[in-house]
């Protein structure tokens, strides 16, 4: 859920008349989402998350054996004519 705000235009809508589809589309949530705010008499807290590390020696070691060829294309066939990289995605692994 986005914010106390937007739990309370669910309910102030739903009252309304709109459906939960309707809402889903407008406020771009699931169905199920909406569903289950609608159910709840609060908005939910959730809890703060700890804040990201570094990477641990095993990620170090893949980013390491990972060559840079740049992201994964849609047609690996196609990126090695385009991009100037010399190797498939396959070798790339």
């Amino acid at each position: 859920m986005q914010s106390g705000e937007t739990w309370m235009g669910l309910h102030a809508l739903h009252r309304h008349g709109w459906t939960v589809s309707a809402l889903a589309r407008e406020f771009g949530l699931s169905r199920n989402t909406v569903r289950r705010e609608l159910a709840g008499t609060q908005p939910r807290h959730y809890a703060k998350r700890e804040a990201r590390t570094g990477l641990n020696e095993v990620q170090l070691a893949h980013v390491a054996r990972v060559p840079l060829c740049g992201t994964r294309p849609a047609a690996p066939q196609r990126r090695a004519a385009t991009s100037g990289c010399a190797n498939t995605w396959r070798t790339c692994r």
